[in-house]
């Protein structure tokens, strides 16, 4: 990494210029995160059913991000729907009952 001389207008990041390994290896490390965030994701998820639920589960979303953890959870439900999974809503039966105080 090399760093040129900075232009008054120009902000500090601009005047680093990285080499073609360097480049190649930040690309590459950006374009693997996004589908092993997704797995993350999934796993901070199934972490919720466990006895370290509690605290692992939103450490790991802190970590892949709620972005995807809804990739994961829509990718889920196509797989779900390709599957054959019944589609179905749970209502809650309304009463018509209000309590008042």
């Amino acid at each position: 990494m090399r760093a040129h001389a900075q232009s008054p207008d120009a902000p500090f990041i601009a005047a680093i210029t990285l080499s073609t390994a360097t480049l190649f290896a930040l690309t590459l490390a950006i374009h693997i995160w996004i589908p092993f965030s997704m797995v993350v994701a999934w796993l901070a998820r199934r972490a919720e059913r466990t006895r370290a639920g509690r605290w692992l589960a939103p450490a790991l979303i802190y970590l892949a991000g709620y972005g995807s953890l809804l990739c994961a959870i829509a990718f889920h439900s196509y797989v779900k729907e390709l599957a054959g999974a019944e589609a179905r809503w749970d209502k809650t039966e309304k009463v018509g009952r209000v309590a008042a105080g």
